[in-house]
Formats: C-alpha cells, structure tokens, sequence
C-alpha cells in the first residue's frame, strides 16, 4: 500500500471517528449545550485540530451529523416497516423494536429547539430529509392501515409525529427508570395502548 492510500485511510478514520463522537454529544446534550471544544476534548485532541474535519464550525459539524443520522434512520425504518408486513401493530412493535437498539434519538428537542438555533435558512433545508426519513415512513404505515380500513382515517401525520413523540418519551423514561427498565417492551406497551386504548370494554 502506498503512503498516500494509508494517509487517506488515516484521514477517513479519524473523520468517521469525530463524526460518531459529535453524534453522540449532540443526540445526548443537544446542539446548545455542546462546544466544539466539548468534542475535541471527547476525542482526546486540539481543537484547533478539530476544525482541520469541520472547517464551518459547529454548525457544519451538526449538518454533517444529522445528515448522516437521517439516512442511517431512514433505512433502518424503511427496511423493519417491509420486514414486518402489512399489519400495523407489527410495523409499529418492529420500528419501536429498531429504535431500541438505536442511540436515543430525541426527535422533539431536534426538531424545536437544535435545527431552528441554526437559522431559518439551514433549518429549512434540513426540514424536508428529515420528515422524508423519520416521518413518512411511520405516516405512511398509518395511512395505508386507514385505507385497508384496518384503523380510523386520522391525520397520519399527526398519528408519526405522536408516535415518535411516545418513542421519545419511552427513552426518557428508561433514563429515569420509570416503570420497566427495558425500552422495546415500554415501546410495545405504548403501541398497545395507541391502538387499543385504555378504556375498559364491557
């Protein structure tokens, strides 16, 4: 192997290695609370050294993450929606059953408060993957249950957006240690609920 191959080796290495770091701090602290120098010292090096990866600061460390972040979700729904089958309770039990194995994706926080600090323009951009990837996969296993008459027609919108908004919760709570300690069974409950309800049926 030459030097130039084992220098680009190297310098993909370290890239890949500051994008997980970054990822990490931001799905776990939000884009406020984390620094540039909060990565660098993550990663062990200067932060002048760091913005050798990201020449535009943190705010095109951030762009890097998410993108990155939305495509590996994206995939990951798309494929355990078609594994699963045409059912909903099983599409739902199986994104849910994914998203345990997933770092905590904090869904709310990224879309309210991390992706509108870093202005209308750059927020607006990262708007439409974002609901291509988290969303519309979840939208659309509601609406295809409402048109095979499986559930109520509801706004399937509302349906993903609450749905994730639940899976948020369900991480929170195993932070807090609410309840049972393991996320996917919470998740399961939480599908459960959503579509049985809890009112007691004569």
């Amino acid at each position: 192997m030459e030097d130039g191959e084992r220098g680009q080796i190297a310098a993909s290495t370290a890239r890949e290695r500051v994008l997980e770091v970054a990822a990490r701090l931001f799905q776990e602290h939000g884009l406020a609370r984390v620094t540039m120098r909060d990565v660098a010292d993550a990663l062990g090096m200067r932060q002048a050294s760091l913005y050798h990866h990201a020449p535009g600061g943190k705010a095109q460390l951030y762009r890097e993450v998410f993108e990155r972040m939305i495509a590996h979700h994206r995939a990951g729904l798309e494929h355990a929606i078609a594994a699963a089958g045409p059912d909903l309770r099983a599409r739902l039990r199986a994104v849910s059953s994914w998203y345990g194995t997933q770092q905590p994706l904090n869904f709310l926080r990224m879309m309210t408060s991390d992706m509108p600090s870093l202005g209308d323009d750059e927020a607006e951009a990262l708007a439409a993957p974002a609901y291509a990837a988290l969303m519309r996969p979840i939208r659309d296993a509601f609406a295809e249950a409402a048109a095979a008459g499986a559930i109520e027609a509801r706004d399937p919108d509302l349906l993903a957006g609450s749905f994730l908004a639940v899976l948020d919760a369900v991480d929170f709570a195993e932070s807090r240690a609410y309840g049972s300690a393991d996320r996917v069974a919470m998740a399961h409950t939480m599908v459960d609920v959503l579509l049985d309800g809890l009112t007691v049926r004569a």
